[in-house]
């Protein structure tokens, strides 16, 4: 079998059978491992990426107001805890904290332990380059 790029499709690959090896994103992967005991996940002991999502409103939306409230209703603590729990991604919310499920405060994958972030590269926007880097990543895609 052949290496193949997706950030997406691997989700299927695997909960399929059709891959046993990918390196994916952590909330995909304990969704897939919720659904199939036979996976398992890690993380190298020496090195990880670690990236963080924004909430953000086009500087042309149409209704700025209701964009603005939908997003301070995903902030507040309670929805904010239910969506952690939901889709296995922490949400930098302190807020949510009281809310959380013990198993979701001491789960590793989600609170990751401070020996292994101090490891983590955090992915930075690499500005102007990253137009470079998108050409460079689609040769690696299409394998040339």
């Amino acid at each position: 079998m052949s290496p193949k790029f997706d950030n997406e499709a691997y989700r299927n690959d695997l909960a399929s059978g059709s891959f046993w090896v990918a390196h994916g994103y952590s909330g995909d992967i304990r969704m897939i491992m919720m659904t199939n005991p036979l996976y398992g996940s890690c993380s190298h002991r020496r090195a990880s990426l670690s990236i963080t999502d924004y909430f953000v409103i086009p500087h042309d939306a149409r209704n700025v107001p209701l964009a603005a409230a939908f997003i301070n209703f995903l902030l507040e603590g309670e929805v904010s805890a239910q969506n952690m729990e939901y889709v296995y991604y922490l949400a930098p919310n302190k807020a949510a904290i009281p809310f959380l499920s013990e198993e979701t405060l001491n789960d590793e994958a989600i609170f990751i332990p401070e020996e292994k972030l101090k490891n983590a590269e955090f992915i930075r926007d690499l500005g102007a380059d990253n137009q470079l880097y998108i050409r460079i990543w689609d040769q690696i895609r299409r394998g040339n």
